[in-house]
């Protein structure tokens, strides 16, 4: 531990199971990257505890793309309310489309033609 830093937990969700070799291998990487307190390897995510004054989540991205690893697909938000908003967004667009709203177009019959 470094006085004085904050330390933060960056999650990266995998695409595929790993194996206990790359689990291994994965770990004695990460550690050695100057800024990681630790890491730790789960069947389906990587945690990594680390320094981000010294190192930045993007940075153990590209490391871990680097030694193989595959990442979930662009799935859905694990976050609620992210998802409530993301579903609040489509919505609207499908509605009102992409024009600022006004009040006098919003019930016009040629916004609904398109």
């Amino acid at each position: 531990m470094i006085e004085g830093l904050l330390l933060e937990i960056a999650e990266y969700h995998l695409g595929d199971q790993i194996s206990s070799q790359q689990k291994e291998k994965l770990s004695k990487a990460l550690s050695a990257i100057e800024g990681v307190e630790s890491a730790g390897i789960r069947d389906s995510s990587v945690s990594v505890q680390y320094y981000p004054d010294i190192l930045s989540k993007e940075t153990i991205r590209r490391e871990l793309v680097s030694l193989g690893v595959s990442f979930e697909k662009n799935g859905k938000p694990r976050n609620p309310f992210k998802r409530f908003v993301n579903r609040l967004a489509e919505s609207n667009t499908k509605t009102f489309g992409s024009e600022p709203l006004d009040c006098c177009k919003l019930n016009s019959k040629q916004r609904f033609k398109s």
